[in-house]
């Protein structure tokens, strides 16, 4: 049963892109391994190779793709620290699920189980998709997938090249928007978790729902920009990757059909600031429900230390690398440096949330009864109108006139 569960397939398909990544670097990254020399020879193999670039203009790509010995050490490495989060990671869900059958189904999940297993199952994630971005950076950095790109394309125009870089940027993109929304679903179902450990200290559903809504506005909204971001970068990636010898777009006309248009550059800085923003009123929003008396027990700060430093890392470092490689002339690195920075440093930062999640989801926890897994009857909130006028109606056809059961009990706890 144990091969056949959700989380165990997640973990096998982490472990297949780690695997096929190493691969990848081992046998096409070849220059990576011999060191900054090895780099800069194959950066300008590439540009040489690349009909219609002048003097000028390859010293202006040299420059903006050089990798230094510091880049080069941290990106090099981060591989070996996603292992060793993965590894961390898998640990830790298979002594959760093994040791805690609170169900009576050998590994299979409680729904608060569940929650808990999103929250430290997410570093993992986190990182092989900041694995791919270290990639995909590395492949215009070293121009490993330069020569199929050209060869795919017939030929090795400078059109051409500008269409291989935004082609992976264009991944870079997608890899951590996919990444992102993983990050705002885990956050969603802490909060979740929260939630349905504070329900039976309500009286009655009323108040119930009212606390709910109120807190959890910023971490809906917070999902809410962050799948349309997801949406967006994914859209506009694949129609990137199905276009053919077009260079870097900085606009375009997904919706001339209907008479509009979209600027691409506007749309995603858009959403970025929204995004940043809405993290701000997430975290307090969480915060407000990590500090209610009711669960000090199970100490929800430290919980959500980690989550919530991957928020902080993800959005609030690439806004903050973005603005130095852009406006600060003290900082040696440009747009194309940053992109790598980011990828590399979130590898490390994943593994060092990955511990923290063995530190603040001890076991004891749970088995001292402080955060038990065992579902409470009923849902974790009453049923909306529409799903209780189809019970309703479900009743009336059976015959049955009785009243729904409530879903919170009339007694306070």
């Amino acid at each position: 049963a144990f091969f056949f569960q959700y989380y165990t397939l997640l973990l096998a398909c982490i472990g297949l892109l780690i695997l096929d990544s190493l691969a990848y670097l081992v046998l096409e990254m070849t220059p990576l391994l011999l060191g900054p020399y090895a780099v800069a020879n194959a950066l300008n193999t590439t540009l040489s190779s690349v009909e219609g670039l002048d003097a000028e203009q390859e010293a202006s790509w040299r420059d903006k793709l050089r990798i230094d010995h510091q880049l080069l050490q941290t990106s090099t490495y981060a591989p070996v620290a996603v292992v060793l989060t993965f590894a961390v990671v898998f640990s830790h869900v298979f002594h959760l699920v093994k040791d805690h059958n609170v169900n009576g189904l050998a590994w299979f999940p409680s729904q608060r189980q569940d929650w808990v297993l999103q929250v430290i199952l997410l570093p993992a994630m986190y990182a092989v998709m900041a694995l791919r971005c270290v990639i995909r950076s590395w492949e215009v950095m070293v121009g490993s997938a330069w020569e199929s790109f050209a060869s795919d394309h017939a030929s090795h125009s400078e059109s051409t090249w500008l269409a291989y870089v935004n082609q992976s940027w264009q991944l870079y993109d997608a890899n951590f928007a996919v990444a992102n929304f993983a990050e705002m679903y885990t956050l969603w179902c802490f909060s979740r978790l929260c939630l349905d450990l504070l329900k039976r200290t309500f009286t009655s559903s009323e108040g119930f729902m009212i606390f709910s809504c109120v807190t959890m506005q910023g971490v809906d909204g917070f999902v809410l920009c962050g799948l349309l971001k997801v949406l967006f970068h994914i859209l506009f990636s694949f129609r990137e990757l199905n276009a053919t010898g077009a260079g870097i777009p900085q606009a375009a006309d997904p919706l001339g059909a209907i008479g509009l248009s979209l600027d691409l550059t506007f749309a995603d800085n858009f959403l970025k600031l929204l995004l940043v923003l809405c993290s701000i009123q997430c975290l307090y929003n969480v915060m407000m429900i990590c500090w209610m008396s009711e669960l000090q027990d199970i100490n929800p700060s430290l919980k959500f230390t980690g989550t919530r430093a991957l928020i902080m890392f993800a959005q609030w470092q690439s806004f903050g690398l973005d603005f130095a490689g852009a406006h600060l002339d003290q900082f040696p690195y440009g747009e194309q440096q940053v992109r790598l920075w980011h990828a590399s440093l979130m590898c490390y930062e994943c593994l060092l949330v990955s511990l923290l999640h063995v530190i603040s989801w001890p076991a004891e926890d749970f088995e001292n009864g402080f955060l038990p897994l065992e579902d409470d009857e009923g849902s974790w909130k009453e049923p909306s109108r529409w799903v209780r006028f189809g019970q309703a109606t479900s009743r009336r056809l059976l015959g049955d006139r009785r009243p729904a059961a409530e879903s919170f009990d009339d007694e306070s706890p």
